[in-house]
Order: structure tokens, then C-alpha cells, then sequence
């Protein structure tokens, strides 16, 4: 199938109302550590378990949302609702594809209900995946819509559920370095998709089970226990004018989310926290009552294919302002990197300086910097070791 990636029409998300340091925990849940600190590795492991249960890569919640925001009909999905948020009338009659795809529409509860296998493999990563996927198209009337492709200009509501297992094998020249099993469910509101609603709004809960085994990046092999989770999305708004501007979802992406990690489901071990997502494909994993921070990526163009977990040296993120004069800039994730005559402008940069970055940004002009870090003291006092500055892609 070709996925409808968020990517290419939702850009602002905006989590109202809410601290990356001041959420409830889900459920009542707190924190309940082992006996002893937690090692560098257990964390890294728990990282792992949610970067993966939140990459479009990985099939987490961003891939969950593509599946949302999909339109199904008895033929297949239907590329209507990213038309429908740009006001475009679009193709009804152009289809994705899936094997083993089945529908039905039940009258009674006006729920379109799909199932559907997935196999792909692409880009180092293979996945398999048995979906169980519900549907409900409300109009501003709260009526349900049974025929949502043909009358996408009147759905205000969408309420969508999935249940899916599956596998994710992840390759690095030619070799297996990562496998994944997992057992994922998840609902999700959306609200406000007609063309005079000036935003949407999403809510809804994720959960899921699984394992995880591979190698990290110091090339030592490392594997989870049974794991569980759950996730929380908070009163989410997508702007759709700033979407109509820039139309990209995972790099426009901000405020936070909330979730329950059990690492091993035969222990009372709970670990809680936050994700703030930063706006620029990366999110800041923060761990409660731990001071250490990771970062993830969202995106599927990471340094390491197989870990959605950023290495302490990975540069990833857009540029949000330029110091030329100081000889720095300033991530959306707010960690600021200077650039010094050793750092080492890569070739296929398309930005040769900061001067050049200024001016592109200047000019509303997204720029995306990739390359290595060398950390000097404490936090945000970071040098770039080489970098590329480029546009930003899709």
C-alpha cells in the first residue's frame, strides 16, 4: 500500500494545556524503580521500546494516525483526506492498494471495519503486519457517513481504532542487526476536518506489547524482557493554515505526549514520563526522576536506520535562527551548535555557511542540519564536527 504518510498534510500539532514536566500519569500510574539505579543500558533498552512505539518507521503512533486519516471503501483506501485538509477536490477513484485487503461497512454502528496484511521491505527494514482497523466518518451533525470518499467535504468527525501485530527485521549490510515482535492497539478522536474548522483536534490512547532484541551503537547485543506500554495523547490541535504553508506533518510536530512503561511485565517496575516533541522530526524522551535525556527521530532519514534513538554526537533537526556574528545556531529543540573554523562543511551541503542559512531562513525557507556533534560541558554547549545544511524534504 502506499500509506498516506501525515507527512504529506498535516504540519502543526500543538499539545494545549500541558507541561513536559507537570503531566498526570496514566491511570494513577507512578513511578516504581528497581532495586538500585537504573543502569545506562536498562535505559537505553526503554528508549528503544518507545522510539519504536512512536516512529512512522517502526509502525508507532505516527504510522497509526496515517492509518487514520486513510479513507476505506470496499475497493481499497481512498487519497481523499489530505485533499480534503488543502481544500483540493482531489481523485475519489484513486486507490492505494493492499493485499489480502477486506472490508464491510455495518449499518447499524457506521463503522467501516477493514482487515488487511502488510509485507514490505525497503530501506534496510523488512515488516510484517496483521491489521484489525475500524472506522466511524461523522458530519457536523454527528450522522455517520457511509460513503466517506464521495462526501469527504462533509466529515467533521473521524473516531478510528486498529489492532495489529506483527515484525520488524532491520538490516545493515546485508546483516540482521535488529528484530522486533509486537502487539499494538490504539483509538483516536479527530475532530474538526470540515473546511470552516480552523484546526483539528486530536485525542486518544495507545498501548502495546512486545520484544526487542539487536545491537546498539557501541555494537553490543542487547535485548528487552515481555514489555508493555501505554501512551497518551493529550488535547492535540493541528493548525491547517500553517499546513496549507508548509504541508509536512512529522517535522512540524510539537508539544508532548505522556506514557507507562512496564520493561518487564513479570516485575512492579514502572517507569513514567513525557516526549516533547520539538517541531523539526526529533523528540526529547525524559524519563521521571532520571536527568538523563534521549533524543529520538520520527522520520524514517535517520543517522542509524535501525534505532530511532539519536546517538549523543548525531546532529538532526531544523534550524530555527542563526547567530552569524557569535558563530552558532539554534535547533528547534532549542540546543544550540557552534560552528568553528574546525568545523567541516560537508560537500553535499547545499548551504556553505552560516551566512547562507541566515539568509534562507530569512527567506521562509526551511533548512534541515545533519551531521556530528562533539559536546563541550554541560547541556546545550554543543560544537558541530561537520555538518550539512539542506532544505527540508518531505
Amino acid at each position: 500500500m502506499k500509506a498516506f504518510p501525515l507527512s504529506t498534510y498535516l504540519v502543526a500539532l500543538i499539545l494545549v494545556g500541558c507541561t513536559v514536566d507537570g503531566l498526570e500519569s496514566i491511570d494513577g500510574q507512578q513511578t516504581i524503580l528497581p532495586d538500585g539505579p537504573e543502569s545506562k543500558a536498562d535505559l537505553y533498552i526503554a528508549s528503544r521500546i518507545i522510539g519504536e512505539s512512536l516512529s512512522e518507521k517502526t509502525d508507532g503512533v505516527i504510522a497509526s494516525l496515517n492509518d487514520a486519516f486513510e479513507t476505506p471503501s470496499a475497493e481499497g483506501f481512498r487519497e481523499a483526506i489530505s485533499d480534503q485538509l488543502l481544500k483540493r477536490s482531489g481523485d475519489s477513484d484513486s486507490l492505494t492498494e493492499d493485499p489480502e485487503y477486506a472490508y464491510e461497512y455495518i449499518e447499524e454502528t457506521g463503522k467501516h471495519e477493514i482487515t488487511l496484511n502488510r509485507q514490505t521491505s525497503e530501506d534496510g527494514i523488512e515488516k510484517e503486519t496483521q491489521a484489525r482497523l475500524s472506522y466511524v466518518f461523522y458530519d457536523n451533525s454527528a450522522e455517520p457517513i457511509r460513503y466517506p470518499g464521495a462526501n469527504r467535504d462533509k466529515i467533521e468527525i473521524i473516531d478510528f481504532s486498529g489492532e495489529r501485530t506483527g515484525s520488524i527485521t532491520t538490516y545493515e549490510n546485508g546483516l540482521a542487526v535488529n528484530y522486533s515482535t509486537y502487539q499494538r492497539a490504539d483509538n483516536y478522536r479527530i475532530d474538526g476536518l470540515a473546511f470552516d474548522s480552523p484546526s483539528l483536534t486530536i485525542e486518544g490512547n495507545y498501548e502495546g506489547q512486545g520484544r526487542l532484541e539487536g545491537i546498539n551503537a557501541e555494537k553490543e547485543a542487547f535485548s528487552s524482557d515481555d514489555y508493555s506500554i501505554k501512551i497518551k495523547l493529550l488535547n492535540v490541535q493541528v493548525n491547517k493554515t500553517h499546513f496549507e504553508d508548509h504541508h509536512n506533518f512529522r517535522q512540524g510536530v510539537t508539544g508532548g505526549l505522556e506514557y507507562v512503561l512496564t520493561p518487564d511485565q513479570d516485575s512492579e517496575t514502572r517507569l513514567t514520563g513525557n516526549v516533547e516533541l520539538t517541531g523539526d522530526g526529533t523528540a526529547l524522551l525524559k524519563f521521571r526522576n532520571f536527568n538523563q535525556i534521549f533524543t529520538l527521530t520520527l522520520m524514517d532519514n535517520s543517522p542509524d536506520m535501525s534505532s530511532p534513538v539519536l546517538s549523543d554526537d548525531d546532529l538532526m533537526g531544523n534550524v530555527s535562527s542563526v547567530n552569524e556574528g557569535a558563530g552558532f545556531f539554534i535547533l528547534f529543540n532549542s540546543k544550540r551548535v557552534r560552528v568553528d573554523e574546525n568545523t567541516r562543511f560537508l560537500k553535499q551541503s547545499e548551504f556553505a555557511s552560516l551566512k547562507e542559512v541566515r539568509e534562507a531562513i530569512k527567506a521562509d525557507i526551511t533548512v534541515e542540519a545533519h551531521g556530528k556533534l562533539d559536546r563541550k560541558g554541560r547541556s546545550h554547549n554543543y560544537t558541530a564536527t561537520e555538518v550539512e545544511f539542506r532544505t527540508q524534504r518531505d
